[in-house]
């Protein structure tokens, strides 16, 4: 089955959101450019996990000198509107890698009802650092 694939280069838009009362919340990732954005539905426990490999990732180019300071990131207040009909994903795997030599972060996601059969391209959905 052929998957639709979401590329954003430089990303505007990148948040996490818990949405629901404590024992029946759902978690997501949103991200993308502006109003186009996708909704990265996750267990609580990859959303942690995202942020914690992220958090390492920007320490060690910290401290190996690939970023000049600390990178802070942008707190988002409220609730995060998508817009009607955004594209809706229920994450099975998800990784981050580095690109240096245009020094981005990338994040990629691979949907639960995506067939094994299709490969992430290392070159896609990149998010600025």
């Amino acid at each position: 089955m052929a998957f639709e694939h979401h590329n954003y280069d430089l990303v505007t838009v990148l948040a996490a959101e818990s949405i629901g009362v404590p024992g029946q919340r759902r978690f997501r990732l949103i991200g993308g450019i502006g109003t186009d954005v996708v909704s990265l539905w996750m267990e609580k426990e990859q959303l942690n996990a995202l942020g914690l490999a992220i958090a390492q990732l920007l320490e060690q180019l910290t401290e190996s000198g690939l970023t000049k300071s600390p990178i802070l990131p942008g707190l988002p207040s409220g609730s995060i509107s998508t817009p009607p009909g955004s594209p809706e994903y229920l994450v099975s795997k998800i990784m981050i890698g580095y690109d240096e030599e245009r020094r981005l972060i990338a994040i990629f996601a691979h949907d639960i009802e995506q067939d094994d059969d299709d490969e992430v391209d290392p070159q896609r959905g990149a998010a600025a650092r």
